[in-house]
């Protein structure tokens, strides 16, 4: 209820009378366009006056809607609430997020509180200008993070997120928030690195970018989206509203696994492709540097609780035995190749020199305790380099550490060690080996 006296009525009368008879006395033209317009200005600026003495004399009511004594006169505390879509229009046209967010957030715990003792119509028109605001905050914050994957992204990417969570929208801040992790681990994987010098090198340092970007995101995700969804909880203390930010917080977690295990997948792809399809990678090159991934992906296991170390295995297993079949077939075309070449001349027979060489190798592989276990013994050059290709070969599917990959090394083994027993079944049917043994 309004508190309407005789000289107030008279007085809107007479502003509204003045400004009817200015505007028929000065813009007599309707049909011109811009005639209408200044017709339409002029008469809202006419009605916000009007409404702006109207609401100054809000008067307030107690539940039983009897008036409050010194209500007509006092202002009220809350009046502030009624210029806050004012300052929301203000605050967004000048993407002033911050302030949006905190006018909002303001608004709102104000209307909670004062939701039961006041005017229902009333505080149902604040509370619906201030969700409108907060929607058009909402979607002027979410623009403001989306960006092109291939374009840089925002600089305000944590203050939007931050915006976000405290509007309550921490669903859709957290999906922006891992559609931006996204395209900084692809700029990170494809632009970051280099490949250029040893493979090696360049296999260590992608690994080491794609673990780091995920601890990364690890743990701004707790800064950014888990940190306001837990000041709000502890902020509201409602029982109700406790449990609904718990079950939040569980999906949220939810879809963070989704995401390092999608992104997972991607890396398991690009090293695929670098492993295996190129083919410009040495298997044992590769088994070194699988190992060192996978010593990164088992401590980023234990840092953020997803087990990263499992599902790469898991992507790469069918990578790891195309691998070794191909290297298999490599070492079956050395052995036929060498056998051509064989003169079938014991290793004892070479310089002093080249027989300490194989002699060594044969120490380091663990094969023979004393290099003079080997004095006298008809191993021929292509037997040693034989021996040699296969322990690399087995070694180098060990430092896997794959149950799975066991099967497929000892088949390849085999394949290689009967290729080399037919060589040694041609060569003894040979007449020219036949008259170097007689």
């Amino acid at each position: 209820p309004f508190i309407w006296s005789s000289s107030v009525r008279a007085f809107y009368f007479i502003i509204t009378l003045f400004t009817s008879l200015t505007i028929l006395c000065y813009e007599s033209d309707f049909s011109n366009h811009r005639s209408q317009t200044r017709w339409l200005s002029i008469t809202e600026t006419s009605f916000l006056i009007v409404c702006s003495f109207r609401f100054q004399g809000l008067q307030v009511t107690d539940p039983s809607g009897k008036p409050i004594s010194g209500a007509a006169t006092k202002r009220s505390p809350h009046d502030w609430l009624w210029a806050v879509p004012e300052d929301l229009d203000v605050a967004i046209s000048e993407r002033d997020f911050a302030r949006s967010t905190d006018l909002i957030v303001k608004a709102r715990g104000e209307l909670d509180r004062i939701l039961v003792s006041y005017d229902v119509n009333n505080s149902r028109q604040l509370e619906t200008s201030s969700d409108e605001s907060m929607r058009r905050t909402r979607s002027k914050a979410t623009g403001n993070v989306e960006s092109d994957p291939g374009a840089g992204a925002p600089r305000t990417i944590h203050a939007a997120v931050g915006h976000l969570g405290a509007l309550g929208k921490s669903t859709l801040a957290a999906q922006l928030f891992l559609v931006y992790r996204s395209n900084v681990m692809f700029r990170a994987l494809t632009r970051g690195v280099r490949q250029e010098g040893n493979q090696l090198v360049y296999l260590n340092r992608l690994s080491f970018a794609f673990h780091r970007n995920l601890a990364e995101t690890a743990s701004e995700w707790q800064k950014n989206v888990i940190a306001p969804l837990t000041a709000q909880q502890t902020t509201t203390g409602v029982s109700g509203e406790t449990k609904s930010n718990q079950l939040t917080e569980q999906l949220l977690a939810l879809r963070l696994c989704s995401w390092v295990l999608e992104e997972t997948d991607k890396f398991a792809h690009q090293l695929r492709l670098l492993l295996v399809d190129s083919r410009s990678v040495s298997f044992c090159t590769a088994c070194v540097a699988a190992q060192r991934m996978q010593a990164h992906a088992s401590k980023l296991t234990e840092l953020i609780g997803v087990d990263i170390y499992s599902a790469l295995r898991f992507n790469l297993i069918r990578a790891w035995r195309r691998a070794a079949e191909d290297q298999s077939t490599v070492l079956r075309d050395a052995v036929e190749h060498r056998s051509r070449e064989e003169t079938w001349e014991p290793i004892s027979s070479l310089p002093e020199t080249e027989q300490e060489t194989y002699l060594n190798e044969l120490c380091e592989m663990g094969l023979i305790g004393k290099r003079s276990d080997l004095l006298g013994l008809p191993l021929t050059v292509s037997t040693c380099q034989l021996i040699r290709s296969l322990y690399q070969f087995i070694q180098s599917g060990r430092r896997l550490e794959c149950v799975e990959l066991e099967p497929t090394l000892s088949r390849c083994a085999a394949q290689i060690l009967r290729v080399q027993l037919e060589q040694f079944v041609r060569a003894l049917a040979s007449p020219t080996l036949a008259q170097k043994v007689s």
